[in-house]
């Protein structure tokens, strides 16, 4: 198990066209230690791998992805060439490593909770800036580990984690700092950074930081930085 998690940033956004079964695909052939992606509600309900409120870089459509059915998504070509993903086959394109699942809207809880439940044995986690669908699925029972994110360092964050149960915090790797890290680790909790692809910091950082995730848009930079337990 290495002290660093390379993460791929939806998928391997700097390799392949993001939140597309071609970007987690090429970040496994990597051999990363998980892959993160984005996910938004359609019109329908269904969850889709989606960054943007809107649909202007997925189709070329101005319309926002909730006005839109999982139907005609589908029947409309992307601006990539990839066809669109659902949760559902992200999850399966994502075995056998580490699933980052990121809702962006916060009333996705039940429509998340009932995908989620059909991959007991995966192991998928949850990072999310809204922290209200987080809330949500621990009500309805989501014992997954969970991180809630924030671009800031303030104790809230922390706050939030201990609320929660969660596994671990994600921040701005720009705003992560050694009274943050001390606080987080003092609590139990894991410390993932996004969206790092300069291997210069990630250098910077392993001298003050031995336990990260670290989740990048180019993990073919970051992987040979990667560090073992037990390597010196």
């Amino acid at each position: 198990m290495s002290d660093i998690l390379i993460i791929g940033h939806r998928g391997a956004a700097g390799l392949a066209p993001e939140n597309t079964l071609a970007a987690i695909r090429k970040a496994i052939k990597l051999q990363v230690d998980g892959v993160e992606f984005d996910i938004r509600l359609t019109k329908d309900r269904q969850l889709i791998l989606c960054h943007d409120e809107r649909l202007d870089k997925l189709t070329g459509d101005s319309r926002l992805v909730r006005q839109v059915s999982l139907a005609e998504l589908r029947r409309r070509p992307t601006l990539s060439g990839q066809p669109l993903a659902t949760l559902e086959q992200a999850l399966k394109a994502a075995r056998p490593t580490i699933a980052m699942v990121e809702p962006k809207d916060p009333d996705c809880a039940a429509e998340l909770h009932a995908v989620l439940s059909r991959f007991s044995n995966q192991d998928i986690r949850i990072t999310s800036f809204e922290h209200r669908v987080l809330f949500e699925l621990r009500q309805l029972g989501c014992q997954l580990p969970f991180y809630p994110t924030d671009n800031l360092t303030t104790p809230d964050i922390i706050a939030t984690a201990s609320a929660l149960r969660a596994t671990g915090i994600s921040l701005n790797y720009r705003v992560l700092n050694v009274l943050t890290y001390w606080r987080a680790r003092r609590r139990g909790l894991e410390v993932a950074i996004f969206t790092l692809n300069n291997p210069r910091w990630l250098r910077l950082l392993r001298l003050f930081y031995r336990h990260l995730q670290v989740c990048t848009d180019y993990p073919d930079k970051l992987l040979p930085l990667r560090r073992r337990r037990g390597a010196r």
